[in-house]
């Protein structure tokens, strides 16, 4: 039965728990090439492949067959001891701050054992990110095939910790992914990724800023989250541009490269309101800068953000690759606790959630661990708590306060 709700209180219960996401196991029946998170993947006849119920419904049916499997090799967690020639599968889909979570453990293990072998499973999406590790051996796309599962003397499926478990909501997520591998040794310190951008991706974003007459220190802004319960109103960003703009300060807005055209809009709709005040032939942008046309995957994005002197954006990736290259941010969280997400990053501000524990009005949960569907705490398809928690004056001198103390000069 799949989980559909918060069934386990602890890490350790949901650890010992046995095949949590009811993977199931089938044979492909006739050659199939199936686009699965705008990757393009190939199912040969007679192999076989693990699906969840929810995967197998939105997959071409016809070409597949539920055959037994070895269900025993569905429950294989580390529990401690040496790793040294051990080869170690770890699943985890979700978003990029998921997968971030994962990295200090992971980092420490390969320390402590440098003969094992990590394998990561993942969305395609994401595959980019988990193959830049050093402590990673190989990174596939989901679905997990048999072949994959039988060459792993451990397996650990991280689908659900965060969403069915009790402690995520109380625990900062990497804490929680930290004791699921059996780690409480691990300091504050270490409980934060590692990024850096790949040099000829950085050498490119340097080619590109001269030409759009921005130089290194901008203020980075992101706009929205995956989630729109974690996505501030576009209102509560206009008022932001325009007294970061006051401030001398270059800001820049990104997003990924298929949805430049969606930040140009949102580009153009500031300079109309920038040119209407002034009443004059203001510069068409307002002084923004959309930078998401060369955003085309996380790399370009790491390197954009590492050129910058100060981020802000809602709860979402942005915020975890300044905070794992060491930079300075600001983030806008709704009813989710920030202290859950970024408190282990030295340089993170964020808005305080008093109105309640970080509790949701549906069913006594968080919002971020429910659908957008008919969430009580949206109003105007946004989180009403962001209309009175936001503070735009607090976040600009936040910046200002941090790029004076941190010795960078402001821009003029």
């Amino acid at each position: 039965m799949a989980v559909t709700g918060p069934h386990f209180s602890t890490v350790t219960e949901f650890r010992d728990a046995v095949n949590i996401e009811d993977l199931r196991f089938f044979r492909v029946k006739a050659p199939v090439r199936i686009n699965i998170a705008r990757r393009e993947m190939t199912f040969a006849p007679g192999d076989i492949y693990l699906f969840s119920p929810a995967t197998y419904a939105l997959m071409p049916q016809q070409y597949f067959e539920e055959v037994p499997g070895p269900r025993e090799l569905l429950h294989r967690p580390y529990r401690g001891g040496d790793l040294n020639g051990r080869r170690v599968l770890v699943v985890r889909s979700g978003g990029i701050g998921d997968l971030l979570f994962i990295q200090p453990s992971l980092r420490y293990l390969k320390k402590k054992y440098p003969g094992v072998r990590f394998s990561f499973g993942t969305a395609a999406t994401n595959m980019a990110m988990v193959a830049a590790w050093d402590w990673v051996a190989e990174v596939f796309p989901l679905p997990l095939s048999l072949s994959q599962l039988e060459q792993c003397d451990y397996f650990m499926n991280l689908f659900g910790l965060i969403e069915y478990c009790r402690e995520a909501e109380s625990k900062n997520a990497y804490r929680l992914f930290a004791d699921f591998f059996g780690l409480p040794e691990l300091s504050e310190e270490y409980l934060r990724p590692v990024m850096a951008p790949k040099k000829p991706r950085l050498r490119q974003i340097q080619k590109v800023l001269p030409r759009l007459g921005l130089r290194p220190g901008y203020v980075y802004v992101q706009i929205r989250a995956s989630s729109i319960n974690r996505t501030p109103p576009l209102s509560i960003f206009f008022v932001l541009f325009e007294k970061l703009l006051a401030q001398g300060l270059q800001v820049v807005i990104c997003d990924q490269a298929a949805d430049s055209v969606k930040m140009d809009l949102i580009v153009s709709a500031f300079g109309d309101i920038q040119r209407a005040k002034k009443s004059s032939q203001a510069d068409r942008s307002g002084g923004l800068v959309n930078l998401s046309p060369y955003s085309h995957d996380l790399q370009d994005m790491t390197a954009i953000i590492s050129q910058s002197g100060f981020v802000i954006a809602p709860d979402s990736s942005s915020l975890h690759i300044a905070g794992g290259l060491g930079l300075p941010f600001y983030g806008l969280f709704t009813s989710f606790p920030a202290e859950l997400r970024v408190a282990t990053y030295p340089h993170g501000h964020w808005n305080r959630t008093e109105h309640d524990p970080g509790i949701c009005a549906r069913g006594g949960r968080n919002c971020f661990l429910h659908s957008d569907a008919v969430c009580p705490c949206l109003e105007d398809q946004r989180p009403r708590c962001f209309l009175r928690q936001i503070d735009v004056d607090d976040i600009v001198a936040t910046v200002r306060q941090y790029l004076a103390a941190g010795g960078k000069k402001l821009q003029k």
